[in-house]
This record gives structure tokens, C-alpha cells and sequence, in this order.
């Protein structure tokens, strides 16, 4: 149970980011469509699109999308392991020790 639980979340943290992402490319494709019509209506559109951008926090949306798809690795990983336990002890312990690794490596990036 603990194991389908863990992977059910991993499952959701990963479609709720990539949902988030499609919609932040839409978002940015909207922001660089040609406009037509007078130089100040382009202006006052260009204006309006940016300060929408703005309101809603793009930039930080942008940049924390990847932690929720990062979470989800690290929760599927760890039911990995919990799964291949009872299977293969030394399956489950040679994977979690390369999932470690790997979120060693990973930490590193993080704070270097």
C-alpha cells in the first residue's frame, strides 16, 4: 500500500508539473505573438500582456516548476526501493544506493 501511495503521488506531482508547464508555454506564446494594428495599440497590448506576466509572477513560476518534478523522482526512487526490498535485497540496496548517489550529486548542483 505504502509503496502504490508513494508512486500514486510521484504520479501526480509529476502531471500537475508538466499540466503547469504546458500552460506557462502557452502563456509565453501568447507574450511573443506578432501583433498587428497601429503602433499604439501594439504598444498598449504589449504593455497589457507584459504587466499580466508580471501580476501572476512568471518568472518565479518558471523557475520553481522544477521542484515539484524533482520531488516526484526523489518519491518514486524511495517506492522503488521499498518495492524491490522484499523481492531482491540486493536489487533494493544497489538501487538505493545509486538513488543516492545520484541525489548527492544532485544536492551538490544545487548549493556549488
Amino acid at each position: 500500500v505504502w509503496v502504490n501511495g508513494l508512486w500514486f503521488v510521484s504520479l501526480t506531482l509529476s502531471l500537475s508539473t508538466a499540466i503547469f508547464a504546458v500552460l506557462a508555454k502557452q502563456w509565453t506564446r501568447q507574450y511573443i505573438l506578432p501583433i498587428t494594428g497601429s503602433s499604439r495599440e501594439r504598444c498598449f497590448i504589449r504593455q497589457f500582456r507584459y504587466d499580466g506576466l508580471e501580476k501572476w509572477y512568471f518568472t518565479a513560476i518558471i523557475g520553481l516548476l522544477p521542484i515539484p518534478l524533482h520531488l516526484s523522482l526523489i518519491i518514486f526512487l524511495v517506492g522503488l526501493v521499498i518495492f524491490l526490498a522484499p523481492l531482491h535485497t540486493a536489487i533494493a540496496i544497489a538501487v538505493g544506493i545509486l538513488s543516492s548517489i545520484l541525489l548527492g550529486l544532485y544536492l551538490a548542483t544545487i548549493f556549488l
